[in-house]
């Protein structure tokens, strides 16, 4: 989680903590239910991916494959579908997106390790499947793009 989505549930806290219930000295400070873990952390995740560039990774995601995926909650598909949620899930089973029939019948999981070999060589990786790129060659690049995307569309 970065900081600037911790900063507003610290400021809360801490003004909840300092106002208390007037003359009691008790304070009653009353957290929000716990969110989810993500499916995936970057805390948790093999390397090369923990330790990666994560500015890089979204400034290439932008120049390489938002015009083709989205990777927000909620966000529309757009040639190709959007991201969101995507890791430990069947590949091809988004109900919000109409998959090549390749992707249809595959039969694993989105990992990060899965996406990298992906993202180097989609037609060779899974053939018959309508991504148009020839893949990225440079693992560096790779592995920050598969970064952003991990804590861009980990589940929060």
């Amino acid at each position: 989680m970065t900081f600037w989505k911790t900063a507003p549930l610290i400021a809360a806290t801490l003004l909840a903590a300092a106002c208390g219930e007037p003359n009691s000295g008790k304070t009653d400070v009353s957290l929000p239910a716990k969110t989810p873990e993500p499916t995936y952390a970057l805390e948790t995740v093999s390397e090369p991916y923990g330790s990666a560039d994560i500015d890089l990774g979204k400034r290439l995601f932008r120049g390489q494959c938002s015009g083709c995926h989205t990777l927000a909650e909620g966000d529309v598909a757009i040639v190709g579908p959007n991201l969101h949620g995507m890791f430990d899930r069947v590949v091809g089973s988004s109900e919000d997106y109409g998959f090549s029939n390749a992707l249809q019948n595959a039969s694993f999981e989105w990992t990060p390790e899965a996406l990298d070999e992906w993202l180097a060589a989609p037609e060779e990786f899974l053939p018959g499947n309508n991504m148009p790129m020839s893949g990225l060659t440079d693992a560096t690049d790779r592995a920050n793009i598969v970064a952003y995307i991990i804590v861009e569309t980990s589940t929060k």
